[in-house]
C-alpha cells in the first residue's frame, strides 16, 4: 500500500531501525502532497511487520517557499535601491553593506565586511559616522540626520537615517543605516530659494498702484512662466501731463531672461531722466544691451508717451505689437519701428505720433498671450485676445486684464474659469504673460477729436 501511494527516494535503512523519509502522495483529487514518513518495527508474538507514520508537510513547504520569497524580494530591494544602505556591529564593524554602497566608494565585500569606517574613508567623514552610530548605541532610538561622504567629484550631503538592532537581551547588538544621496535636491533647493528671491526682488520693480495720472485708467498684469519673468512692463511719469508705458519682452523666459529685464528696467530709468527725447532714450537703451547681452539674447520693446493736453501718442516700437481700441470699437494696430534692442547697436530710432482722445484705449502685451496653446494644439492668437480687449472695454482696465487671464486659461485647460479657481495650484504657462491697458477717460469733444485724428492721422497737425 505504501509503494502504491508514495514514491520514497530516501527509506534504504532495514525495517529494525527507525526511519524517515519524504515522499509524495499522488492523490486523485487535488495537486500532489508533500509528506513525511515515519517507519518503525512493529513486532508482537502474533505477527511482524512495520508501523509507517504519515505527516503533511504541505504547509511547512508554502511557509519555506513564502520565506525564500521574502528573501529574494529583500535582496532584489538592497541591491537596487539607490540609497547605500548597511548594518556595524556595536564596535563599529561593518556585517553587511548593499551593492550600491560598493558601486559608490569603489570597493568590494573583502574590503569592507568586518572593517570600520576609519579603514574605509578619511579621518574627519569616519568620525561623524562614528559619533552619530554611538548616539543610536546610547539613545536606543532612530535618528535622522544629515551627513557627507567623499564621492569622486567632491563631497555629497547624505540624508541618513539610522536605527538600533537589538538582541535577545533587548542590547544593543548593532547599528543599521539607510543613506540616500540628497546633494541634487539641496542644490535644487538652493537655486529655487535664489530664484524664489529674485522674483521677490523682481516683483518690488512692478509698478504696485498707477501713477496719478487725472483724465486716465490704467491697469498692468504680469505673470511669469517661472519663478522669475523676462517680460517687463511699467508706467513712469515724464514731466508735467506726460506719462509713459512700457512694454518689454526678453527673448527666453526664466532666470537669465530676468535679470536682463532688471537691467532694462534701471537703464531706461536712468535715461528718462536725462532725456525727452524717446528715440534717444531707445537708442542708448539699445546700445547698452548690445554691450551687455549675447547674440542670441535681445528684447521686443515699446516705449510710448501719452500727452495728455496734445491727447497724443508719441511712441517708439523695437519689435514690438501694440493697438489703439477706438472708442467706437475701431482695433488700429501701431507700426512697428525697428527690429528688436540688443541685436545692432548702430540701429537709428525715429518716434511715432498718433492720437490718443478720449474713449481711446492703448493695449501692449507680450507674445506670451497669444501664443498660449489649447489641449488640441491650437494657438489663443492676437485676435481673440483684441476682441476680449475690445468687448469689455465698458469694463474698469483691471478688470479687463483679469477677463483676459481668464479666457486664457480657460482655453489652455479647457475648464471653466470657477473650475480653475478651485483646482489645486497655479495654471503653469509655457512663456511669460504681460499686459497694459491705458484708458482715456477724459470727456469727449466729438468735432476737435475727429479733426485732430485725421490730422495727425494724414500727417499734418492743426
Amino acid at each position: 500500500l505504501l509503494t502504491d501511494l508514495v514514491s520514497v527516494a530516501d527509506c534504504e535503512k532495514p525495517l529494525h531501525d527507525y526511519t524517515v523519509c519524504y515522499g509524495f502522495v499522488n492523490r486523485t483529487v487535488g495537486p500532489v502532497l508533500p509528506v513525511r514518513i515515519s517507519t518503525r518495527p512493529w513486532i508482537t508474538p502474533e505477527m511482524e511487520g512495520a508501523l509507517h507514520t504519515l505527516e503533511d508537510l504541505s504547509g511547512q513547504h508554502a511557509a519555506e517557499r513564502e520565506a525564500r520569497q521574502m528573501a529574494h524580494n529583500l535582496h532584489e530591494i538592497l541591491s537596487k535601491t539607490p540609497a547605500v544602505v548597511y548594518t556595524k556591529s556595536a564596535l563599529g564593524r561593518y556585517e553587511y553593506v548593499n551593492q550600491r554602497f560598493l558601486d559608490l566608494f569603489h570597493l568590494t565585500l573583502e574590503a569592507v565586511i568586518g572593517r570600520t569606517d576609519q579603514d574605509i574613508f578619511p579621518p574627519e567623514e569616519a568620525l561623524a559616522f562614528r559619533e552619530n552610530d554611538l548616539i543610536v548605541q546610547r539613545t536606543r532610538e532612530a535618528i535622522q540626520l544629515e551627513e557627507v561622504a567623499p564621492h569622486d567629484d567632491g563631497p555629497h550631503k547624505y540624508l541618513s537615517i539610522k536605527f538600533p538592532l537589538l538582541d535577545e537581551r533587548g542590547l544593543v547588538r548593532a547599528v543599521a543605516g539607510i543613506s540616500t544621496d540628497v546633494t541634487e535636491s539641496r542644490r535644487a533647493q538652493v537655486l529655487e530659494q535664489d530664484a524664489q528671491a529674485a522674483a521677490l526682488v523682481q516683483n518690488q520693480l512692478y509698478p504696485h498702484s498707477a501713477p496719478d495720472f487725472p483724465g486716465y485708467e490704467m491697469a498692468g498684469v504680469a505673470r511669469p512662466s517661472l519663478f522669475a519673468s523676462g517680460d517687463y512692463y511699467d508706467l513712469i511719469p515724464h514731466g508735467p501731463g506726460k506719462l509713459c508705458v512700457v512694454v518689454g519682452d526678453v527673448s527666453g523666459h526664466g532666470l537669465a531672461a530676468a535679470l536682463i529685464m532688471v537691467e532694462t528696467r534701471s537703464i531706461l530709468h536712468a535715461c528718462l531722466e536725462d532725456h525727452e527725447d524717446l528715440a534717444i532714450v531707445a537708442a542708448r537703451l539699445n546700445r547698452y544691451l548690445c554691450r551687455d547681452t549675447t547674440e542670441q539674447q535681445f528684447v521686443t520693446f515699446f516705449l510710448g508717451e501719452i500727452d495728455a493736453v496734445s491727447r497724443t501718442l508719441t511712441y517708439v516700437s523695437a519689435g514690438h505689437p501694440s493697438w489703439i481700441i477706438e472708442g467706437s470699437g475701431a482695433i488700429r494696430s501701431l507700426a512697428v519701428s525697428t527690429m528688436p534692442l540688443g541685436l545692432v547697436e548702430t540701429i537709428e530710432f525715429t518716434t511715432t505720433q498718433v492720437p490718443f482722445l478720449p474713449g481711446d484705449m492703448l493695449f501692449v502685451a507680450t507674445d506670451g498671450i497669444p501664443e498660449v496653446h489649447s489641449c488640441e494644439g491650437e494657438m489663443y492668437g492676437w485676435e481673440r485676445t483684441l476682441e476680449v480687449i475690445r468687448d469689455t472695454r465698458e469694463t474698469p482696465a483691471k478688470a479687463m486684464l483679469d477677463q483676459l487671464l481668464a479666457r486664457v486659461q480657460q482655453f489652455q485647460t479647457g475648464l471653466r474659469p470657477d473650475a480653475i479657481g478651485s483646482s489645486s495650484g497655479p495654471i503653469h504657462f509655457e512663456d511669460d504673460l504681460t499686459a497694459v491697458l491705458v484708458k482715456h477717460l477724459c470727456p469727449l469733444e466729438p468735432a476737435t477729436d475727429v479733426v485732430q485724428r485725421n490730422a495727425v492721422l494724414t500727417g499734418w497737425l492743426v
